[in-house]
């Protein structure tokens, strides 16, 4: 596994795409009032799992999440966005 981080000149660039509740018109509009902006895509180093990680899926994600936290200089979370979580339960 090799992680990538991506970090934006202006991090309010990421917040009006994904958490406003504006669309994507409005959302172009925004992005075009900041003429300048740099993205820093970052390669990391290949994460191997270990063997404990190798049984453990979740674990090694945990493990390459904390990774890419502290190259991003941010605290790694268990936050979960409700539109992203696949529903496991089975229907009664």
């Amino acid at each position: 596994m090799q992680p990538v981080t991506v970090r934006y000149s202006h991090p309010g660039l990421t917040v009006w795409t994904r958490d406003q509740k504006h669309g994507l018109l409005r959302s172009f509009v925004l992005l075009l009032a900041i003429p300048s902006k740099t993205v820093t895509v970052s390669f990391l180093p290949p994460h191997a799992p270990t063997a404990e990680q190798a049984a453990d899926p979740i674990l090694f994600a945990k493990a390459v999440q904390r990774r890419m936290a502290e190259e991003l200089g941010v605290p790694a979370t268990d936050i979960q966005r409700a539109e992203f979580v696949r529903e496991t339960r089975k229907k009664q």
